[in-house]
């Protein structure tokens, strides 16, 4: 069943033709369009969703390629069933980048040129394009005349996050980057500039930032480019002789004054260097990156707290839905809408921290499934499996959380897949790793016993989480493509292997870890945040080791110890019940 939306259809048409046009007026092959803002975040304003608007596709990650007779659509695989309901297929080509290349794509279409917008990809793609390119980078923004009701920019206020949430003044934190850095550092990432500044705001959904970019000088002092209708009297008063503010359309001219300037290839758009022209600027990683990953003792604190409330929230939900009288009259949306309520419930909770994955059936095999009126599905027992995967975003900490419950009896098969899935969880969350190991080295211990079966899953196992920032954080994480960042305390990853059948269902499993210091000297493990129950009924406790079974009691009763006293009697019944020993 196709459920593309017939609206997007029409524009789709129209802004191919508008495409092409340009195109053959230019004399260029290829238009790139990426699913990208100029702050290079995963969550992008309603106005910058110019791959949605032209294709359909609502995937947080993907690019367009339009050449002067064809229309190509890259998604992951996390998304290609995703893109394939979408995106209308007689107009548009979909392929997976793990298959296909854009250089390829671009080799495999005749293209020698491509435009795109400077703004929205980094120095160092436009440099890799540059290699088989020749490179024609928008002078103006042609989507402002293509888009006809094209919507207008956040003008949402910032606010200050307190040092009770963040453990370290703004100035404290300004003072260890000016250590580490040499000349002028760009800051072109908003989430780098407002956890420097302890700063948010509300310009994208799921994330608290605010739409920013800044210049830390050579005397330490911050020089923050943003909308100024957005800082208040209060905020601005705040940074008095630690940083200035400015339009943010004066950051190019202030670039230009700079001699020489320090900045990350990887991050900075390729706008901002083109505009420079300078040979002599250091390219070098963001080191705001890594600090803002190894969370202090205060945020540490503040993600146990969160995940404290947050496990509240769930396992409310999940009560709801097992001891509902109507079962089968739940959909997906109520799912999703029952789990915000129980959040918005919880001190200092914000905003989801995604939007909230409820996939019941053959729905659960999208990995990044999005319940809408078209795919909504009632939670029937012959479904089987629903796979919940939600998070949150609260002043002292962000969630993110999986768990794949039963709906009705399960086959052998399907506890089978449930419960080796779980067995890579569990033998990830209970490892002690040397000091300088990364999240390539764990990898393999998560998808050993589905590896062992000849099964798998194309998603990375864990990715870096953020403090109230954004919940899909580098640079560290758990992934066959992990090498270059080793795993530190105060670093929290999730641990998420799952499995994904035909077009039956998804299983996924997923808890947030904190890597700490382990008993033995240059060791690290993990302690789980998480406080949520597994489905004791889902699981073939006939293939669960010794070991594994005393994890799993001993991680259940830490989740009715920490969670207990936000339940009702009759919820922590059921709780002790439900996971009980089952042998």
């Amino acid at each position: 069943m196709k459920y593309f939306n017939q609206t997007l259809y029409k524009k789709s048409y129209y802004m191919l033709h508008k495409m092409q046009s340009y195109l053959q007026g230019i004399q260029v092959d290829a238009i790139y369009i990426p699913k990208a803002d100029r702050f290079q975040g995963e969550y992008i304003q309603p106005r910058d969703e110019k791959l949605h608007h032209i294709s359909g596709f609502s995937g947080s990650a993907g690019y367009a390629v339009v050449t002067k007779n064809k229309a190509i659509v890259s998604a992951d695989s996390r998304y290609t069933l995703q893109a394939q309901q979408e995106i209308d297929k007689k107009q548009w080509n979909i392929v997976n980048p793990a298959d296909t290349s854009l250089a390829s794509l671009l080799q495999q279409h005749d293209a020698r040129s491509i435009a795109f917008d400077p703004w929205l990809i980094t120095a160092k793609q436009a440099n890799n394009l540059a290699k088989f390119l020749t490179l024609h980078p928008f002078k103006d923004d042609p989507f402002d005349q293509w888009w006809q009701d094209r919507p207008l920019p956040s003008k949402e206020k910032a606010f200050l996050l307190d040092i009770k949430y963040s453990g370290m003044s703004a100035k404290a934190k300004i003072d260890i980057v000016s250590a580490l850095v040499k000349k002028p550092l760009l800051i072109s990432m908003c989430e780098d500039v407002c956890w420097l500044l302890n700063i948010r705001g509300n310009d994208v959904p799921y994330t608290p930032i605010l739409h920013s970019m800044a210049v830390l000088d050579e005397f330490g002092h911050v020089h923050v480019f943003v909308d100024l209708e957005k800082i208040t009297p209060e905020v601005m008063s705040s940074f008095q002789g630690i940083a200035t503010f400015y339009a943010e359309d004066k950051l190019i001219d202030f670039l230009r004054s700079v001699a020489v300037l320090q900045y990350d290839p990887s991050q900075t758009p390729f706008a901002l260097v083109m505009n420079r022209g300078a040979d002599d600027d250091i390219e070098k990683n963001n080191p705001i990156g890594l600090l803002k990953a190894k969370k202090n003792r205060i945020e540490q604190n503040g993600m146990r707290s969160a995940h404290m409330k947050d496990g509240a929230a769930v396992i409310k939900t999940l009560y709801w839905i097992d001891t509902h009288p109507q079962k089968e009259s739940i959909t997906e949306l109520d799912v999703v809408d029952r789990i915000l309520s129980e959040r918005k419930k919880q001190p200092l909770f914000k905003m989801p921290s995604f939007s909230t994955i409820a996939g019941s059936g053959p729905n659960g095999k999208i990995v990044h499934y999005k319940p809408e009126g078209k795919t909504n599905r009632s939670l029937k027992e012959e479904d089987t499996l629903l796979l919940l995967d939600s998070g949150g975003q609260y002043l002292d900490g962000t969630t993110d959380i999986t768990r794949t419950i039963a709906l009705g009896t399960l086959t052998s098969e399907q506890k089978k897949h449930y419960t080796l899935v779980l067995k890579g969880h569990i033998a990830l969350s209970s490892c002690i790793f040397p000091k300088g190991t990364t999240g390539a080295h764990l990898d393999v211990l998560a998808r050993q016993f589905l590896w062992n079966q000849g099964k798998d899953y194309g998603h990375g196992t864990g990715h870096g989480v953020g403090s109230f920032l954004s919940v899909h954080e580098g640079p560290q994480r758990i992934s066959k493509f992990g090498f270059n960042i080793p795993l530190e305390p105060g670093m929290v990853v999730s641990n998420e292997p799952g499995y994904y059948n035909g077009n039956h269902y998804g299983i996924r499993h997923e808890n947030l870890e904190l890597v700490v210091e382990s008993k033995f000297d240059g060791f690290y493990q993990f302690e789980t945040l998480t406080k949520v129950h597994f489905d004791t009924k889902a699981i073939d406790f006939n293939l669960l080791t010794a070991d594994e079974k005393q994890w799993l009691h001993t991680y259940h009763q830490g989740v009715v110890q920490s969670v207990s006293a936000h339940l009702s009697p009759d919820i922590q019944l059921w709780l002790a019940t439900y996971i009980a020993p089952k042998n």
